[in-house]
């Protein structure tokens, strides 16, 4: 008894095209086969479904027009660049009207059409969500990056205030010394006392300095 076969399957060639199509459908990309007159051979159904048509109506469209509604290939096209280089050429574009990036890689092949055109495979993967992720990740390295330069910055006026500070009551320890010498009524006096106020409101200002350096360096994030 000879097997029964399903009539899409019933010969080699349509049994060819039948996996080929079911490889295309399995892959998580939208799935074009183009020729390089721009025009569909054949595509995966997510691409119809994308572009809200029947698969048998994508095919046979030229490309700029279903995918860009252009009449003309956009100047970044990866299959003018494909077809002019004979490369594999990968661009990630971002589709104003859609909203969206979409990573687009176009595969140039040996084979051609009928009528001679090269057939090219088009790949293309929404990568929105992972540009949106990886926008974050930059921002935040971006924001510790300038975190850890007010955290230095803070040390390092802590240190200065630090040191200031004690080079102060070095000079204020001496001019207390030289009016306790001095004694009342002296010329000098009221000079040694000015220099003494200095000194002291000097390093008042230093110790609130080391107290804003020190909350800067515990929390660089307020």
């Amino acid at each position: 008894m000879k097997s029964e076969q399903s009539p899409e399957v019933s010969d080699s060639t349509t049994f060819r095209n039948h996996v080929l199509m079911e490889i295309f459908d399995a892959l998580p990309y939208y799935v074009m086969l183009l020729d390089s007159d721009h025009r569909v051979l054949a595509c995966n159904q997510a691409l119809a479904n994308m572009a809200r048509m029947d698969r048998e109506k994508v095919v046979g469209a030229y490309c700029p027009k279903l995918v860009h509604d252009v009449d003309n290939p956009i100047p970044e096209c990866p299959l003018k660049k494909s077809a002019a280089t004979g490369q594999l050429i990968e661009n990630e574009v971002f589709f104003p009207e859609y909203n969206a990036w979409i990573r687009v890689m176009i595969y140039p092949t040996r084979m051609r059409t009928l009528e001679g055109r090269r057939i090219f495979i088009h790949l293309s993967r929404d990568i929105t969500e992972e540009k949106r992720n990886q926008e974050e990740r930059n921002r935040l390295e971006e924001e510790n990056v300038h975190f850890q330069k007010v955290e230095a910055v803070g040390k390092l006026a802590a240190g200065i205030a630090h040191d200031f500070n004690n080079l102060l009551l070095v000079i204020q320890g001496y001019v207390e010394l030289m009016i306790n010498e001095i004694g009342s009524g002296r010329p000098k006096l009221e000079d040694a006392k000015e220099i003494l106020k200095a000194t002291k409101q000097a390093s008042a200002l230093t110790r609130q300095l080391s107290a804003s350096a020190a909350a800067i360096t515990s929390n660089p994030r307020s």
